[in-house]
């Protein structure tokens, strides 16, 4: 399947599988009316979409309909508390892969384990973010913090 930038679909495969075909439709239907949702609306969608496969890492078809819905959400502010934190692991690993780390964190509700890569920009924002709230707020506090150096990476 090809997209355009508005969510348009320009060319269609062949024989789509259900979820793909679930995922077109849906993402037609969002570029053609002006829908909108919240998060209470993306989370019981989650909930009547299919268990996810036994040789699937993730579950792929809740994974497209997060970032297919993702642009369309009106109360964003509620997304970490209520979609991310109804997600399996494998499934929250994935979102953030694909929204950035930065669209998910929800600085009113910052409670959870971070592995960051300080490498990337978006994750030593988060860094700094989380280092600020600690500094600032009295109830937070890292815990079992650590910092594992790679010396294999440092070029020569």
């Amino acid at each position: 399947m090809v997209y355009t930038a508005d969510g348009r679909i320009i060319r269609r495969g062949v024989g789509l599988g259900h979820s793909d075909s679930v995922i077109m439709k849906m993402r037609e239907y969002i570029a053609d009316f002006q829908v909108y949702f919240e998060c209470e609306q993306l989370e019981y969608l989650l909930s009547v979409l299919p268990p996810k496969k036994a040789n699937e890492k993730y579950n792929i078809l809740k994974i497209e309909m997060i970032t297919a819905l993702f642009a369309r959400i009106v109360d964003i502010e509620h997304f970490s508390w209520m979609v991310m934190h109804s997600l399996e692991e494998s499934d929250k690993k994935e979102v953030i892969k694909r929204l950035g780390i930065l669209n998910v964190f929800d600085p009113h509700h910052p409670q959870g384990e971070y592995v960051l890569n300080l490498e990337k920009s978006e994750h030593r924002k988060l860094a700094r973010m989380l280092a600020s709230l600690v500094d600032h707020e009295p109830d937070f506090a890292w815990v079992d913090g650590t910092y594992v150096y790679n010396p294999a990476k440092i070029l020569h």
